[in-house]
Formats: C-alpha cells, structure tokens, sequence
C-alpha cells in the first residue's frame, strides 16, 4: 500500500493499535477510522499480515523493531509508512522507589552509553535508523 503517508492517511482505514496506549488514544481520534485493540504488539502485526487491518499505529521504535524482526527472516510484509509525531514521549525505566541504588546504577549506566556512542549503536541494531 503506497497511500497511507502520514495520520491524514488513515481516514476511515482499519487501525490496529495496542490497548491502553497513547497510540491508541491518537488513532480514535482520526476521522472515521475503524481502530481494532489487541493485547499486544505481536497480535497488532499479525492482523496487517492477515489483511484485517490497513495500518498499525504505535511507538516507533517498537515499529521499527518489529518490521526489522520480519525482515530478518525474509518476511517484509509491511514498511514504515511515516514517522510523524502526534504525541511524542520519553521511555523510561522503572525500579522500586526504595530501591535507589540501583536507580542510580541504571541513570549512571545510561550516561555512560550515550556519552561513548555505544547507545546509538543498540539503538541501530535494535531498531535501526534513529530518527
């Protein structure tokens, strides 16, 4: 499909998204979109590839992640369609509250990755290009 580009697109498409996300909260509002809610993100990918829906809309690493797994085995069914932000959200890591030092051990860990580079290159080889 070369006519879902951007979320304007996905007028009165079928959508699969993730219950409970913000992902899904953002397709509900496009203009007659018909937005189905799975479990998961597996299950959302499952349902493009069966054809039951036009699009998956979700986080975008996750999508690049998945697309790249499908990929790997020779299975491209699907293409990121676009990258547009409607509600763009930090990932954070979460630890018990009284669990501080291994709060810190996580913060300083993730310092130490981005100041070295060697976060780019997960984030490659994880998710592919950073957009």
């Amino acid at each position: 499909n070369t006519t879902i580009k951007n979320f304007k697109d996905l007028e009165g498409k079928k959508i699969a998204v993730q219950i409970g996300t913000t992902s899904a909260e953002e397709a509900r509002k496009i203009p007659g979109a018909v937005v189905r809610e799975f479990n998961g993100v597996p299950e959302t990918f499952m349902e493009l590839k069966a054809g039951g829906v036009d699009a998956v809309v979700n986080d975008l690493p996750v999508n690049q992640y998945y697309l790249g797994q499908f990929e790997k085995k020779g299975d491209a069914f699907a293409k990121l369609a676009t990258t547009e932000l409607k509600n763009a959200e930090d990932y954070g890591i979460a630890v018990a509250k009284k669990n501080t030092e291994l709060a810190g051990k996580v913060n300083k860990a993730l310092e130490t990755l981005k100041a070295n580079g060697e976060y780019d290159k997960l984030y490659q080889k994880w998710f592919g290009k950073k957009q």
